[in-house]
């Protein structure tokens, strides 16, 4: 009889799944060390990660530039709210 090989913790696919969305870009490592996925599915995890990550980090950044201008006087707090940074010329 073989000897049953045992699953390591991190190569559990539901660990990784929860892991993936509970610490995004820390559990890419966890993707990358499951030896049962194709590294096709690891890039595309991977890239998928990346765009979250992107989508974020611009979204997060046109709020506070937004934020920035308003609290300048550059444009009205209420237009800011209503149209974002796009101030229609008089």
């Amino acid at each position: 009889n073989e000897p049953v090989d045992p699953q390591r913790w991190y190569e559990n696919t539901a660990l990784v799944v929860v892991a993936l969305l509970v610490f995004s870009v820390f559990a890419l490592v966890l993707v990358w060390l499951k030896r049962q996925w194709s590294t096709t599915t690891k890039v595309i995890i991977t890239a998928a990660v990346a765009g979250l990550l992107i989508f974020v980090l611009l979204s997060a950044a046109d709020d506070s530039s937004e934020q920035g201008l308003v609290a300048a006087g550059a444009i009205p707090a209420a237009d800011a709210s209503l149209s974002g940074l796009h101030h229609p010329a008089c």
